[in-house]
């Protein structure tokens, strides 16, 4: 008689162990470049598997087999240039000398304005533009040159700035011609940039006509960003320092590795500056525009950009010849400054005061009849842009409004929405005629695209009428 053996069962393969999770926070972290640099180090901790780093929370989620001691983090983290810890940054600097800075550099700026302001020294920069209309490629370099120095400043140089004055306060110990690197690839890539659109806007121009209002949002989007830039550098706020704008992380370990500078990002931020409303650059577009040859506008965009380069790079030297962080606050005032000037712009072009009530009695100089017109004329150019600034017409009868521009200036993309005109409409030199309509007595408002000079249509009764 024979006894069955009991059939053993498989035994089941060991069950893997669950990953562990572990939630650290770390002080210091304001960017993508930072998640970056502290997820490298940590990934380098035998055992760890995965990493998400963020700096808007302030923390870093492991991924490991095992749990991570936590000495070894702290290392990790240290040798990234952080440390451990959670802090919830204040939403103003608590330094006596950090905010004596700051004012005194607001005092200079807020001078400066003044000063300008007063002895109309924008207006010296047209007398670099006279006949610049012929097309000589010298003249629009000069062109450029006196974009470089005036309004058109207020947003490209603060960009220059902003980015110049960031890589150097992120490498502190970069050689003077490190720190100018950034500088000549944004340059390089916007003489680049302007004569390769330059030669599609020669072909299909009209493409990247605008309206006062997008070159107005433009406006004002550029402004926070530069905005944000400026307290990051002044330190005015270190709750806010970390609330810059920036990209996703997987594009932005793309563009950088190891978080460090990448040249083609520079390269492609001046090209892109080929579309940020500056009303120099607006002219020298129609004018392009005007050539009908994808050569010949392609060369003058280009040499107009290669005129703005002296000025631009003088506008970001400051922060790559001084290290000191009262330095950089002092740049943070400007490029805040920067970003004011531009809200201003934008306000005066979105929001104008169309509500005022007529308080002229009769018509201004500059107004005459003929052939059954009324004929307006406006010089473009000086230090108010518009001269005369205010005219004042009779409501109810057709009106000429007649530019004449000797040379290029910013005020030559005109946004006269308020005056039946719907789309920004782009002067050339010499004399350029619109009909218009004031139906209604009031005051009509227009300004260049950018809104830093402005001008009014005031329509009245015709006495006796």
């Amino acid at each position: 008689m024979y006894t069955l053996a009991p059939v053993s069962k498989p035994t089941a393969p060991p069950a893997k162990p669950e990953p562990h999770s572990t939630k650290v926070f770390i002080q210091g972290m304001t960017c993508n470049a930072c998640e970056q640099r502290v997820g490298k180090a940590i990934r380098r901790i035998p055992g760890v598997q995965r990493v998400n780093v963020s700096a808007r929370k302030g923390q870093a989620v492991i991924t490991s087999a095992a749990p991570i001691p936590t000495p070894d983090i702290s290392a990790a983290v240290k040798k990234a240039g952080y440390r451990i810890g959670r802090s919830k940054a204040p939403w103003l600097a608590k330094d006596n000398q950090l905010w004596t800075d700051v004012l005194s550099a607001a005092a200079v700026v807020t001078v400066v304005v003044l000063l300008a302001n007063h002895f109309g020294w924008l207006a010296l920069t047209d007398s670099l533009t006279q006949i610049a209309g012929t097309g000589n490629l010298l003249f629009v370099a000069l062109l450029g040159v006196a974009a470089s120095i005036s309004t058109c400043m207020a947003l490209v140089g603060g960009i220059v700035i902003s980015l110049a004055a960031s890589f150097a306060a992120k490498y502190p110990n970069a050689t003077t011609a490190q720190r100018l690197r950034p500088q000549l690839m944004f340059n390089l890539g916007r003489i680049a940039g302007f004569g390769l659109l330059g030669a599609l806007l020669g072909v299909v121009g009209s493409a990247f006509t605008m309206t006062g209002p997008v070159l107005a949002v433009a406006m004002i989007v550029v402004a926070v960003v530069m905005g944000l830039l400026g307290i990051r550098l002044s330190g005015i706020s270190p709750r806010l320092a970390g609330a810059g704008l920036t990209l996703p992380g997987a594009l932005t370990k793309w563009m950088h590795k190891d978080a460090e500078y990448r040249d083609w990002t520079g390269l492609a931020l001046g090209a892109a500056s080929f579309f940020l409303p500056c009303g120099f650059t607006q002219a020298v577009q129609v004018y392009a525009l005007s050539t009908g040859d994808a050569l010949s506008a392609g060369l003058v965009m280009a040499v107009f950009a290669l005129g703005t380069t002296p000025g631009l790079m003088g506008a970001g030297g400051l922060s790559t010849l001084i290290k000191t962080d009262r330095v950089f606050r002092y740049i943070g005032v400007v490029v805040i400054a920067f970003a004011v000037f531009n809200v201003l712009g934008a306000v005066n072009t979105l929001a104008p005061a169309i509500a005022q009530t007529p308080t002229a009695t009769q018509r201004t100089s500059n107004v005459t009849d003929s052939d059954g017109y009324q004929v307006a004329k406006v010089a473009i150019g000086g230090s108010d842009g518009y001269n005369p600034r205010d005219t004042v017409v009779y409501a109810g009868e057709p009106i000429k409004w007649e530019f004449q521009m000797d040379s290029f200036s910013c005020a030559a993309a005109v946004n006269a929405k308020n005056l039946g005109i719907p789309e920004l409409l782009f002067l050339e030199p010499g004399t350029t005629t619109v009909d218009i309509s004031l139906d209604a007595p009031g005051v009509y408002p227009y300004s260049c695209g950018m809104g830093m000079y402005t001008g009014t249509f005031t329509a009245i009764e015709r006495p006796g009428g």
